[in-house]
């Protein structure tokens, strides 16, 4: 999507939701819009810290892609090579991404958790409660994965520059949780 279109389009609903949240008496403290010069400047902070860390690392991205989400899928996920959302062809792409080590934590992760007998604090580490053994359970049965946090600027130009790479922007879900913290 040209990001120029993307956001006039954004700019054009933004109104239209803080109407809407009026009229069902939502409330907030802060409204940030990913394109506000602090919010940009926040998520290059946090992706230099994660970068300067070790935690980021670059490497090749390689597998099936639908452009229309923006999502690569895994060849498990895959039927007749059509998105599992849309239903539209993937093509193969091969290109050089920068990924977050999650892989790393899985460990650390499934001990926080555990350890609420110690630190009953960590109770609402996860919400709602009731589904912390399902978590738990998913995390000792199943290998986390590095996730890729960026796209090319060359395919995709929507999105925050990196501060170590201005080839690349960050991945939307990096830049929410940024955004949500």
């Amino acid at each position: 999507m040209n990001s120029n279109f993307a956001k006039e389009f954004v700019d054009r609903v933004v109104p239209q939701f803080k109407e809407l949240w009026k009229k069902l008496e939502i409330s907030n403290n802060d409204f940030i819009r990913t394109t506000e010069d602090r919010h940009i400047a926040c998520v290059q902070r946090a992706l230099q810290i994660v970068y300067d860390k070790g935690d980021i690392y670059e490497d090749k991205y390689e597998g099936s892609y639908c452009t229309p989400c923006e999502t690569f899928w895994p060849e498990s996920q895959v039927t007749g090579n059509l998105c599992p959302d849309c239903k539209r062809e993937l093509e193969k792409i091969s290109e050089t991404n920068f990924f977050f080590k999650l892989s790393k934590y899985q460990d650390w992760l499934i001990e926080y958790i555990k350890d609420t007998d110690n630190n009953p604090e960590r109770i609402h580490f996860i919400e709602p409660v009731s589904r912390r053994n399902e978590v738990l359970g998913f995390l000792e049965n199943n290998k986390l994965e590095d996730l890729c946090i960026s796209r090319p600027r060359a395919r995709l130009s929507w999105g925050i520059p990196l501060p170590f790479s201005q080839e690349h922007v960050t991945y939307v879900w990096f830049d929410a949780l940024i955004n949500y913290i």
